[in-house]
């Protein structure tokens, strides 16, 4: 069957599955009686993940429960992501990005900030306060920290900055009180997301770096002492870890001065349990829509009893259950709960540590692919609100629903031939085939057993290979997190195949956070697979994803793969000319058929994910935002009108 019938599939499903309550105009439900903050107490959401306190930045890694929370902190971002497919300026946060080309190819973008922007602390918000985020961003000290500084090597200056070799970042310049610029290199150039480059958040430096200040003398801007009679530098790596990282006050799990919609009340590390109250300074989103829901209180659920929890009260919201039996729990519930579907933006699969032993062969990665009955996977764990995935995408990207659906439509009859060219069924489905997998392992040279001869099914339990005179045996170790079923079920399911195949499979457990320092090696790699799932941001640039350079590897390039030719695909797609959506989109597609063939991690499904809720959620819509705490900030507590018929159920 074609990818593109199986997305029908889905829409259709989508379609005629209970999405929430009947609304009107700009999305406020009629006849609602209104529920107060002090009537309802805290609202109450359950993930599926524990919270690590990683609360400030992706740069030492990111993981989407961690993600949501940061969505509730901190905010005013200079630009956003628009349903143009590309980024606009954010109307709240900038009075005006002005974009300037230089004699030399580089590009300058001048971001004049808006008035009134204020910390939840109601300190003023000032250019300053951006520059300190881009200074923080590319610096020694984070480098020295583990932190993935390449979020800032697009901007001039940067190798000489990053290095300690200056203390200016030439392409940052703090120009007053409200305004700053950055300097794009001529290489990075063209970028299909280029005004993305214009992106930056406020981070208070008092919190973050005491007693340090940012300025800029013309020849770009630096982090100085505030006070010029300290002799000492006080931007340091180590005071930067204790500001950042101390467990019960560092800005990372504990931060004051925040941004966005919500400030942090309470942390427990221990239970993952974070209490949040509206940030009353806070200006609103890009429409200037601020919070209704005063208290919120975000806490772990194991998936299993996350149903049950919403029927008892105890919690008021869950997001992203992805389980089928759960859903389908979901949807036949005799509670009075509200079920909101959506595509998602991302995909489950099992990562590889490509640097590591047997992973480095692409034959062993395909015969795994080979290996694996993903079909008998997806209908077990997800069931019919999922579908298998033969690249590096999700459902609800805009590249992937463009491409399965034909373009944007309204096209000349010419352009629209163009976009019917596009699809995703050339790529391998790694259907389950163990002929197929036999002959991967046999090309890449596991052809012998343990006494060096010719490896023989039904005699030999476990293939070896010669390398470099030594015997190394086809033994792989998985890590899996303790009460994660989706794992359990990908060991099952593999087990077999494998020990068939000559392959021997070796369990550890580890918990969420370790699993996730040796995923991005801040600790020696224990393990060659595991499972994972994973969203995409709105820039997607897999290019640093898969870049080969050394500075890369960890924190950016998680697989450990190097292939220079998956890297130049990258390079392509990301090198689109801004608006070009139709040579984006085949640029990307060249991309997923390199992704397809080097195969650096194992691709399981893309997914319908399932928010569920108390029916006093009003105006909550998780499909139309990036996040739920997004789609928070557009709902209100109250009560619905007893109509006679269950609300939840209806085709809009």
């Amino acid at each position: 069957m074609k990818q593109r019938s199986l997305t029908l599939i889905l829409v259709m499903m989508l379609a005629f599955m209970p999405v929430g309550a009947r609304t009107e105009g700009n999305g406020a439900e009629t006849g609602i009686r209104p529920i107060t903050s002090e009537e309802f107490g805290a609202f109450i959401v359950g993930t599926a993940g524990k919270l690590s306190g990683d609360f400030f930045t992706s740069l030492w890694g990111n993981s989407t429960y961690d993600m949501d929370i940061r969505a509730m902190l901190h905010g005013y971002e200079t630009v956003l992501f628009s349903d143009e497919y590309n980024f606009v300026p954010n109307p709240t946060v900038a009075a005006s990005i002005e974009g300037q080309w230089n004699g030399d190819g580089s590009k300058t973008y001048t971001v004049t900030l808006a008035e009134g922007l204020r910390y939840s602390d109601a300190s003023g918000i000032t250019a300053a306060d951006y520059v300190f985020c881009l200074l923080l961003t590319g610096s020694k000290q984070v480098k020295a920290l583990g932190g993935a500084t390449d979020a800032a090597s697009y901007i001039m200056g940067y190798e000489a900055y990053n290095a300690g070799e200056t203390a200016e970042f030439a392409g940052v310049r703090q120009l007053g009180e409200r305004m700053f610029s950055i300097t794009v290199k001529p290489e990075t150039l063209p970028f299909y997301y280029e005004l993305s480059m214009a992106q930056a958040n406020p981070y208070p430096i008092a919190e973050i770096a005491p007693g340090c200040e940012t300025a800029d003398d013309g020849e770009g801007a630096y982090i100085r002492n505030r006070e010029a009679d300290e002799a000492e530098a006080l931007f340091t790596a180590e005071r930067l870890a204790e500001a950042l990282f101390n467990p019960g006050s560092g800005y990372a799990s504990h931060p004051k001065a925040v941004s966005g919609p919500y400030r942090l009340e309470t942390f427990d590390a221990a239970s993952g349990e974070a209490r949040f109250r509206i940030n009353e300074h806070f200006a609103g989103d890009w429409r200037g829509q601020k919070p209704a829901i005063d208290e919120v209180t975000v806490r772990y659920i194991l998936p299993d009893e996350m149903v049950t929890a919403l029927e008892n009260g105890e919690v008021h919201l869950v997001n992203k259950i992805v389980a089928g039996e759960a859903i389908q729990q979901a949807l036949m519930s005799s509670g009075e709960l509200m079920n909101y579907l959506y595509p998602r933006q991302g995909f489950a699969f099992i990562a590889y540590a490509c640097e590591l032993g047997p992973m480095r062969d692409a034959g062993v990665r395909k015969a795994l692919a080979y290996a694996l009955d993903r079909e008998a996977y997806i209908a077990e764990y997800v069931n019919g609100y999922g579908m298998a995935v033969n690249g590096y995408y999700g459902l609800g990207q805009w590249m992937v629903q463009l491409v399965m659906q034909g373009g944007p439509g309204g096209m000349e009859e010419a352009e629209q031939e163009n976009w019917d060219a596009l699809g995703l069924e050339g790529l391998t489905a790694y259907e389950q085939d163990l002929e197929q997998a036999r002959a991967c392992l046999e090309e890449a040279g596991w052809t012998l057993n343990e006494a060096g001869e010719r490896y023989e099914a039904g005699r030999d339990d476990i293939r070896y290979k010669l390398e470099e005179g030594e015997l190394n045996p086809l033994t792989l170790r998985f890590a899996r997190q303790k009460d994660n079923r989706a794992a359990e079920l990908a060991v099952l399911k593999l087990m077999g195949p494998m020990k068939e195949l000559g392959m021997k499979l070796e369990l550890i457990e580890l918990t969420f956070g370790e699993l996730l320092e040796s995923y991005y090696r801040k600790t020696e790699r224990q393990f060659h697979m595991t499972f994972l799932a994973t969203n995409f941001t709105s820039v997607f640039d897999p290019s640093y994803v898969f870049g080969t350079d050394e500075g890369l590897q960890g924190l950016t390039n998680t697989s450990g793969l190097k292939d220079a030719g998956l890297e130049e695909t990258a390079l392509t797609l990301r090198h689109t000319q801004p608006g070009d959506l139709l040579g984006y989109c085949r640029n990307w597609l060249s991309f997923q058929e390199a992704f397809n063939e080097s195969l650096p991690m194992l691709p399981l499904y893309t997914n319908v994910y399932a928010d569920l809720s108390t029916d006093k959620l009003i105006g909550y819509d998780p499909g139309k935002e990036l996040n739920w705490p997004s789609a928070l900030l557009y709902a209100t507590l109250g009560e619905r009108p007893d109509t006679g018929w269950d609300d939840g159920w209806f085709i809009e």
